[in-house]
């Protein structure tokens, strides 16, 4: 549980051995008896060669608003999820938390949040699962280096272009 409503942190099932680990990073069933979106479109990878990279802050407008479940699968990186609903009691309050190959976390984050991560070291691997396809048309940013959330990131960002020249929450319709 998390201060943020409907944002949740899930210990997964994991399982070490001699041989390895196994771990598992969705269960329908578990989703579906907690309420939780449990239909997903895209299951998204991305790799972050160096420590620094960020992607985000990223979301989609109505009616390609979507729910995400993050799972880091190799290196660390920090997870952060600005909630951007208005009426909420955390609106524009930002929740971040470290997610590493070690600890089998997954967070959910469910629509109405820009979500984005910073690479806390090279070769960092994030999955995740969107519950709805991505549509350039509906997508926005915020920018990361925006001084309203004063975010103390571990590394200088290394961001995209389009990230680099997205908006500040000002802007935020």
């Amino acid at each position: 549980m998390t201060p943020f409503k409907g944002l949740f942190v899930i210990e997964g099932n994991s399982f070490k051995d001699f041989r390895g680990s196994f771990n598992k990073l969705f269960n329908k069933m578990f989703f579906e008896e907690h309420g939780l979106i449990s239909e997903f479109k895209d299951l998204n990878h991305s790799m972050s060669l160096k420590k620094g990279t960020f992607r985000g802050f990223h979301y989609q407008i109505s009616p390609f608003e979507e729910a995400k479940v993050i799972s880091c699968l190799q290196g660390e990186i920090q997870d952060y999820a600005i909630d951007i609903r208005k009426g909420s009691d955390t609106y524009l309050k930002v929740y971040s938390i470290k997610l590493n190959q070690n600890e089998n976390k997954i967070v959910y984050i469910p629509n109405g949040f820009a979500h984005g991560y910073m690479a806390l070291e090279d070769n960092s691997q994030v999955i995740y699962l969107s519950s709805n396809y991505h549509s350039s048309k509906h997508e926005r940013q915020i920018n990361p280096l925006d001084p309203y959330f004063n975010l103390n990131y571990a590394h200088k960002p290394i961001l995209s272009e389009k990230d680099e020249q997205a908006e500040f929450i000002s802007y935020l319709p």
